[in-house]
């Protein structure tokens, strides 16, 4: 049995926070009393705005990759429309905003680009163009232009431009195409950050500085732990795969950022694929170290449902992936992922993220 790998929802899915106005970015060990930052607002919204290509009743074919041409030309039309209509719940200033927003949160890393060009939301893309020359980003603009025409030209829909970076009978990308993108997509991250064209406009009308500033101050618990988690996920970015190269890393940062941060790992997992994909992946070599930390925070249920999970493995647990891949391969049934993954509710688990972070003073506070 093997559990798909996917891409971690939330904060962990897309890159690190962007620094707000007088603050530095993600920080290991902030400055207390921490103070909740303006780019929260900015990646909140953006997720929120981005939800909506997945409310479209057509997307099932975009997904699975069956639609036509035609039918995706539909689909963007149809997404434009929603976030449209959504974006008038903001000050009319603030819309140019929320979408520089929702590009920078899709652009970001070696392959923001490409991603902005044959995702599902490339139906986003007229708008993202609207929202470039607003605040006259050109070399933005010219960068798109130049990756589109690599990609196919114009005429090209997101699921063709998908299939000349990489053809659906091929297991790895044209080499060619492949360099060419990732070569825009660093021209594109050494431009000044689109976060700074943001906060200039903020602070250049008065109107935008309130309607920012109260909502800082109005913002919930999600957004506060999402910059927290943000910060502790600072102190543990060298790359490990073997438990011992992970022991190296957890072990060098501070207790309660590194207590957050594998319950974070924790909750991306099984939001993405479960209590079954958490074993399969990298994060299941975590889960002796997850366990504790939920016993010690009290909860009985999810450390337990830890333990059983552990005790499908020989003794001791395999923390180590490859050994506990060979032995999920010898297995002639499935265990009841599902069963396990409702033990792991993510309420109680943010819960003791929160008092974590609480108690060592790392919860953002209003301004």
């Amino acid at each position: 049995m093997r559990v798909l790998t996917g891409i971690v929802t939330g904060w962990l899915c897309m890159g690190a926070a962007l620094p707000a106005a007088g603050q530095t970015g993600p920080v290991c060990e902030p400055e207390q009393p921490v103070q909740f930052q303006t780019h929260q607002l900015f990646d909140h919204d953006a997720v929120n705005l981005y939800a909506s290509a997945f409310t479209a009743a057509d997307i099932l074919p975009i997904i699975d990759q069956s639609a036509s041409p035609a039918q995706e030309y539909g689909f963007g039309v149809a997404i434009r429309a929603m976030l449209t209509e959504q974006l008038e719940a903001y000050p009319a200033a603030a819309r140019d905003i929320q979408i520089l927003g929702l590009l920078d949160r899709e652009s970001r890393g070696n392959y923001g680009l490409l991603r902005m060009l044959t995702m599902p939301s490339a139906g986003y893309l007229p708008l993202y163009r609207d929202g470039l020359s607003a605040f006259d980003q050109s070399d933005r603009l010219r960068l798109i232009d130049a990756a589109i025409a690599i990609l196919g030209g114009p005429d090209k829909s997101p699921m063709e431009r998908r299939a000349i970076w990489q053809p659906k009978d091929a297991d790895m990308p044209d080499p060619r195409i492949d360099d060419a993108i990732k070569a825009l997509s660093d021209e594109w991250q050494a431009l000044p950050p689109l976060w700074e064209v943001m906060l200039d406009q903020i602070a250049a009308d008065p109107n935008l500085r309130s309607y920012y500033a109260d909502r800082r101050a109005d913002a919930g618990d999600d957004q506060r732990r999402g910059q927290m988690l943000q910060n502790a996920w600072a102190c543990f970015g060298a790359p490990w795969q073997t438990p011992q190269q992970a022991d190296a890393v957890f072990d060098a940062g501070p207790a309660a950022q590194r207590d957050m941060v594998l319950l974070s790992m924790l909750l991306g997992e099984i939001y993405n694929g479960g209590a079954g994909q958490l074993v399969d992946n990298y994060a299941g070599t975590m889960i002796p170290q997850m366990r504790q930390i939920l016993l010690d925070g009290g909860l009985r249920q999810e450390g337990a449902a830890l333990t059983t999970i552990m005790a499908l493995f020989d003794t001791p647990y395999p923390r180590d992936t490859v050994m506990r891949r060979m032995q999920m391969s010898r297995w002639t049934a499935d265990p009841d992922w599902d069963a396990l993954t409702t033990q792991l509710p993510d309420t109680n688990i943010n819960e003791l993220i929160d008092q974590i972070g609480k108690a060592a003073g790392l919860w953002p506070l209003s301004p």
